[in-house]
């Protein structure tokens, strides 16, 4: 009777164990998936204007604020991007600046309603002036390149945290037309 008592309570105490292992994984994986991550949007194509051409500071040889606002439009949901950046010439490289600073916002609807705003500065990049791939003459294209890193957020993307915000856009201007379009990706 002794051996029958021990082996129920030894079954008892491994069926215990078991149930505070499950439920403790249970926990972990649920207390895991609720803490905000890193999600990567998927890259998309970009349209819209160069709405400023910055000022030149002759002094410096910076330009301030140069603009583009671009918009996504997808089935579902709908980006508009704005970036505003300064560049300096790359010394020794003709018509190659380096990005030295900036800003960008990024305001998402999902299904015709506001879902949220990201926003930050414009960590990185490079912009390149050439001649367009058109024979008419005065034909100038912009190539950006930025890195961008996010700051915060509006809405649903509220109390992500900085870590997690960014992204990289690339991006041709039609200097004569004032028409912007590329690529752009985003991780929030």
């Amino acid at each position: 009777m002794k051996t029958q008592s021990v082996r129920t309570i030894s079954s008892l105490a491994k069926m215990v164990a078991f149930l505070m292992l499950a439920v403790g994984l249970v926990t972990n994986t649920a207390m895991a998936q609720s803490k905000p991550g890193p999600t990567v949007s998927p890259g998309g194509h970009y349209a819209g204007v160069e709405s400023s051409p910055g000022t030149l500071e002759p002094s410096t040889g910076i330009r301030y604020g140069n603009t583009l606002v671009l918009n996504n439009f997808a089935k579902s949901e709908t980006r508009h991007l704005t970036i505003s950046l300064d560049y300096a010439t790359a010394q020794f490289v003709p018509n190659n600046f380096i990005v030295t600073g900036g800003s960008w916002s990024l305001v998402v609807f999902r299904d015709g309603a506001y879902f949220g705003t990201l926003y930050g500065n414009v960590a990185s990049g490079n912009v390149l002036v050439q001649e367009g791939n058109n024979s008419e003459p005065g034909d100038l294209t912009q190539v950006t390149q930025v890195n961008l890193q996010g700051l915060g957020g509006l809405g649903e993307f509220e109390g992500k945290k900085a870590i997690y915000l960014g992204g990289s856009c690339d991006v041709t201007t039609d200097l004569r037309k004032g028409q912007a379009e590329g690529i752009a990706n985003f991780n929030f």
